[in-house]
């Protein structure tokens, strides 16, 4: 059903000037959101679409980019909210970290890990009012903990999980 009503509010309020060629199914992690790429000529765009109406939760989305990109976080661009459930963004690829991790060198992995510690140092200076996203000490030690047990060992080799 979700890919329907993409279709239709495509074709409702899409771009006349760049017909869709092709519409998949992405993978989504952690979320019950539902993620498409949307093909045009000559480049893509990708559909988060929410399972019920979420104006609010949209509102937040948008808002969050701005302050993120404010910040020089690399995060996608939001090119159009289409309506209470849509929103079209860029396409920033099918390549997630622990993929890119796993099939680095060590040098390209030493770069990883310094880019995502980068990543969380300003996510961690940032003022909590601009996120409503506030971590207190014993959720981040939770938070840390969940990290290193179930995604870091996977991830990285003896030499990072060494203290090195």
């Amino acid at each position: 059903m979700p890919r329907k009503y993409l279709e239709k509010q495509l074709a409702s309020f899409g771009d006349p000037d760049h017909p869709v060629l092709g519409i998949r199914k992405i993978r989504g992690e952690a979320s019950n959101r539902v993620f498409y790429r949307i093909n045009y000529d000559g480049f893509s765009r990708v559909a988060m679409l929410y399972p019920a109406p979420a104006a609010e939760e949209i509102k937040r989305i948008c808002r969050l980019t701005d302050v993120y990109r404010d910040h020089g976080l690399n995060v996608p661009t939001i090119y159009r909210v289409l309506d209470d459930r849509i929103i079209i963004q860029e396409d920033l690829g099918d390549v997630l970290v622990q993929k890119a991790y796993s099939k680095a060198t060590p040098v390209e992995k030493d770069a990883i890990i310094h880019s995502v510690a980068k990543i969380l140092a300003t996510l961690y200076k940032m003022d909590t009012g601009l996120t409503d996203a506030v971590l207190d000490t014993a959720r981040m030690k939770w938070e840390m903990h969940f990290f290193l047990t179930h995604f870091a060992p996977h991830f990285l080799d003896s030499s990072h999980t060494n203290g090195n």
